[in-house]
């Protein structure tokens, strides 16, 4: 993690607005698989690291970029490892998600207003 990274003081003022299309608990959802992806670009990834949010047509998506040709996937992590969960954490809160190597991305849907489908 970035020294100093708050991904909720980052994130929360433009998911929360009263125009957003995110009710509270997919905020919190937002807010936690950004801090994965961007664990993960900072631990796994190659130069550069890009994120965008974009809402549109009930559909919030959530992308990581970085330079990392290699896919992120999503792995059994043993009772005793301390890492290895963050993308079954992304698969159990997204709708829909993948990794073509570079980008990995996810998926919140949420109906015109606001509430999750």
């Amino acid at each position: 993690m970035l020294p100093g990274y708050q991904p909720r003081r980052a994130l929360s003022p433009g998911l929360t607005r009263p125009d957003a299309i995110t009710p509270r608990s997919v905020t919190d959802s937002v807010v936690l698989v950004v801090s994965e992806f961007i664990t993960n670009a900072i631990e796994h990834g190659h130069g550069v690291i890009e994120l965008r949010l974009r809402a549109a047509g009930g559909t919030l998506t959530v992308s990581v970029t970085d330079e990392n040709p290699a896919p992120a996937v999503l792995q059994q992590a043993g009772p005793d490892e301390i890492s290895g969960r963050g993308m079954a954490l992304v698969a159990a809160l997204a709708d829909r998600w993948g990794s073509s190597g570079e980008e990995t991305w996810c998926e919140f849907f949420c109906d015109s207003i606001g509430s999750p489908t």
